[in-house]
């Protein structure tokens, strides 16, 4: 049965800035549009304007707010700095983000939605008010377990991104994981006790 789904990433190829998160939401894509769903995917924008673009059963809807500059040499300081004079920008996308999903849920049928953790980018969709549209979050890597292996942010940071992160991961109807080994790190590191995590492979 063919349905309407919406796909949730913080960038989408071509992007500079690009992420695994994006390369896996286009061949999630293109994917699911070959077997003859629906597919939107909400993504940040490359420009000030919000763009659409359609390409048969695809759309591609960018928010008009593209990420700030990042200096090539960053410390501590620059990183706290950055993070302070950007956060009401990056509120204000993340409520965007929410808006444009909820509006295609009411006009577009849509019956499914996908979100990444990774900085809790839908973080102010409430899907307690479509309870009957699945709200999946695929746990690609949590910002608190990368952040093990590699920390680049004061403790402060980490532990603002976690609270949000780990938010929104417990207002999932359903978790999924593309691969086996890290789902009992995640389990611990997010504080998700027993809750189910699905394994679902990415497409090839």
């Amino acid at each position: 049965i063919p349905l309407s789904l919406a796909l949730l990433s913080p960038d989408f190829p071509p992007d500079p800035k690009g992420t695994g998160i994006g390369t896996y939401t286009k061949l999630l894509a293109h994917y699911l549009t070959e077997r003859g769903h629906t597919v939107h995917v909400i993504t940040r924008g490359l420009r000030p304007q919000d763009e659409i673009h359609v390409s048969g059963n695809f759309t591609l809807h960018r928010i008009g707010l593209p990420r700030p500059e990042v200096p090539m040499e960053l410390n501590a300081l620059k990183v706290t700095q950055l993070a302070v004079q950007n956060i009401a920008r990056e509120i204000s996308y993340r409520k965007r983000i929410a808006a444009k999903l909820e509006h295609l849920i009411q006009t577009e049928n849509i019956q499914l939605t996908e979100s990444a953790e990774s900085f809790a980018e839908s973080y102010f969709y409430k899907p307690e008010n479509y309870p009957h549209v699945p709200f999946i979050v695929k746990l690609h890597t949590p910002f608190a377990v990368g952040e093990l292996f590699d920390k680049n942010l004061p403790e402060p940071i980490r532990q603002f991104v976690r609270f949000f992160e780990r938010r929104l991961i417990l207002r999932a109807s359903h978790l999924t994981i593309p691969s086996l080994p890290p789902k009992e790190l995640i389990q611990q590191e997010m504080a998700l006790g027993n809750r189910p995590i699905r394994v679902i492979p990415n497409p090839p």
